[in-house]
């Protein structure tokens, strides 16, 4: 059970050093970044007529570094009776903003994702998976380090032949 622990306890720490790498490359995207507004060209929405999901397909235009460009985003979206799938002209009023490294910015470090969301802020996890997962392992590495300690002091404490 000892070994167990420890095997917990490292592969805690490995979750812990990736939580880090995640946290730090998440941290430099945001700082690195710039967000431009987009506008919607075209949008496609179909309902799924056997779950009260429907499939939206838009294709947005943004400037990036001054040139003119189109990206196409899809999303999902519940509906029902009383919440309707969206038309094109409720699709033409949502803003859209899309969110890329600069070129003069760009480097190794930092990831070139572009991100397309409905607010300008950045969403990120920063780690916070990888984070629960050390802390899940360290714990139950903990437990059983504890447990299994505890047990092993009970056997000491009984005697081996019973008619002596």
């Amino acid at each position: 059970m000892r070994v167990f622990s420890k095997i917990l306890f490292t592969i805690g720490i490995v979750f812990g050093i990736f939580g880090i790498r995640e946290y730090i490359r998440d941290d430099a995207y945001r700082k690195a970044s710039i967000v431009v507004k987009a506008t919607v060209i075209s949008a496609d929405v179909k309902p799924n007529p056997f779950k009260a999901v429907g499939s939206i397909h838009l294709l947005l235009n943004y400037m990036h570094d001054g040139v003119a460009e189109m990206l196409t985003y899809n999303y999902t979206e519940f509906y029902s009776t009383n919440n309707p799938l969206p038309s094109f002209e409720a699709i033409k009023l949502v803003s859209y903003y899309v969110r890329y490294i600069p070129k003069e910015k760009k480097s190794d470090s930092i990831p070139n994702w572009v991100i397309v969301s409905r607010n300008e802020k950045f969403d990120a996890m920063y780690g916070r998976t990888w984070f629960g997962h050390m802390a899940t392992c360290i714990l139950l590495g903990f437990i059983i380090k504890l447990f299994s300690s505890r047990r092993r002091k009970n056997e000491t404490n009984y005697p081996t032949n019973l008619y002596e």
